[in-house]
């Protein structure tokens, strides 16, 4: 394994670069998904809106995801709690 930090173990760089490795995927399979797969971004500005695009692209998917048991949910009964 390649690393700058001499005093880590191998042990731990390896369970570093296993954690990395499903934020690598994410990465590339959202890329893919949006049809950034060739997109590049060169520029603060195009990484930043990437970001953004990303993140309310996950926030959208969560909130479609749970919207059935939020319509099914008793709102009387939770805010009584």
């Amino acid at each position: 394994f390649c690393c700058t930090d001499f005093s880590l173990e191998t042990e731990t760089i390896a369970s570093y670069d296993a954690k990395r490795w499903p934020i690598e995927i994410f990465f590339r399979q959202s890329k893919n998904n949006l049809g950034f797969g060739t997109y590049q971004a060169r520029s603060a500005k195009a990484f930043i809106r990437l970001w953004i695009l990303l993140a309310w692209t996950y926030l959208f998917a969560q909130w479609a995801w749970n919207l059935p048991a939020l319509l099914e949910m008793d709102y009387v009964a939770y805010v009584s709690k």
